[in-house]
């Protein structure tokens, strides 16, 4: 699977919750998420636990004219607490994060209004790639939306949230 995102900070998360509602973006969920990054020799791996359930996710990103390509897998995880043991053991652990995350959706839009404790308040837009398309195909849609948001190009980050904490923004 694939995406088209752009990810950024936010200073008042009620004004662009109401911005996005105005776009036609829809509430689905407050989740409350614990993010285990494990040391892997390309790309990213997380164990992502959010309120009842949880998912290992395999990723790697491409910085493509300031949005990000992430392609990605994702597995259930029936027992999320023996995997980290696991995976704890077996490759290391990275990094952690902890986030209360409100979801909005449009169609094939994302926007997680993210509290990231510890790193602050950021927005990340996601546009999913159908199978039959191409990451270029929803560009100018989610350029459009980051403009109606009053997201400027030059506040996209190209980091992970735990890596704007050990590097600084981009």
């Amino acid at each position: 699977m694939q995406n088209l995102e752009a990810k950024f900070p936010i200073s008042d998360i009620v004004a662009i919750r109401h911005r996005a509602e105005a776009l036609g973006f829809e509430y689905v969920a407050t989740l409350v998420q614990h993010d285990t990054f494990f040391m892997v020799a390309d790309g990213k791996l997380k164990l992502r636990v959010q309120n009842d359930e949880a998912q290992l996710i395999y990723y790697r990103r491409c910085h493509a004219q300031g949005l990000e390509v992430s392609t990605y897998q994702t597995v259930v995880v029936q027992e999320p607490g023996n995997l980290r043991n696991l995976l704890s053991t077996a490759l290391g652990i990275l990094a952690e994060l902890r986030k209360k995350r409100i979801l909005l959706r449009r169609r094939h839009l994302r926007l997680h209004l993210d509290e990231v404790v510890g790193h602050g308040t950021f927005g990340e837009l996601e546009a999913v790639v159908a199978p039959d398309s191409v990451p270029a195909d929803y560009r100018p849609e989610v350029s459009e939306v980051l403009a109606a948001l009053k997201i400027p190009p030059e506040q996209l980050l190209s980091l992970s949230y735990f890596e704007l904490g050990i590097n600084g923004p981009r």
